[in-house]
């Protein structure tokens, strides 16, 4: 039952409810939610409160709407919070997910006039390029490219980057830890060895983000462009305010 002394709107007490059942396994992937109404009898709610439990829901992905069918449980995704991006191997372990790489490149080259503008490289200065396909319990998730400075990783390119976070190479070994990114978020249709490689449709639309990774001094450390199954991962944006209190006021 629903704890109506508690803080916290009856909606959202719906909303964790019905989220632990599908973390749990109690709800599956495709199986069908109590309707509208159903809701509101089960947890003795107003039609209105069941109403916004749902649109909850739907909003973060845990739920997917058919117009006359019903509502239904999607397919599990990954969700990460573009404000505060980790490394991938610690965003999944976050969520419980256990992470993978596969690289597919990982050699010294000479970067574009973007990407060396990027990193902040004179011209004949090297990058390292390091090509990955990302996984979480095996399922591809994301294929990244990432150029890294490598003025500030001599002899990275050695390492072995399929089975040790780069995050933590570089801060274990080379003492310098990323501290800061700037994201930008775009929409693409992959071709069809990315979407091979992505286990996809070919031309299925995905997330493409580029990050630019500081250290604490700002000093640019990688540029990565990175293509993320939108059926399997969503970026959350965070709650922000629109007008401050004295804007608020004024108007």
């Amino acid at each position: 039952m629903l704890n109506r002394r508690s803080y916290v709107p009856l909606y959202v007490q719906i909303v964790d409810r019905i989220t632990e059942k599908v973390n749990s396994g109690e709800l599956s992937p495709g199986a069908k939610l109590p309707s509208e109404r159903e809701l509101a009898q089960t947890y003795d709610v107003s039609r209105l409160t069941a109403r916004q439990a749902l649109q909850t829901l739907v909003s973060q992905g845990i739920v997917y709407v058919q117009q006359g069918r019903g509502t239904f449980v999607a397919q599990s995704t990954v969700r990460a919070q573009l404000s505060s991006f980790d490394s991938f191997s610690r965003e999944m372990r976050r969520r419980g997910l256990e992470p993978s790489s596969r690289v597919l490149i990982q050699r010294l080259v000479q970067p574009s006039s973007h990407t060396r503008a990027k990193l902040q490289l004179s011209e004949g200065d090297p990058a390292l390029q390091l090509d990955r396909l990302r996984l979480a319990d095996e399922v591809p998730i994301a294929l990244e490219s990432s150029f890294i400075n490598i003025r500030l990783f001599p002899g990275l390119e050695n390492h072995d980057l399929e089975n040790n976070s780069l995050y933590d190479l570089m801060g274990k070994v080379y003492g310098v830890y990323p501290e800061w990114a700037d994201a930008e978020i775009e929409a693409h249709n992959v071709t069809a060895p990315e979407a091979e490689m992505l286990q996809i449709s070919p031309h299925q639309a995905v997330l493409v983000t580029y990050h630019l990774i500081y250290n604490r001094a700002f000093e640019p450390l990688e540029y990565v462009k990175a293509f993320y199954r939108s059926d399997r991962f969503t970026l959350y944006v965070g709650r922000h305010r629109l007008i401050s209190a004295e804007e608020r006021d004024k108007s």
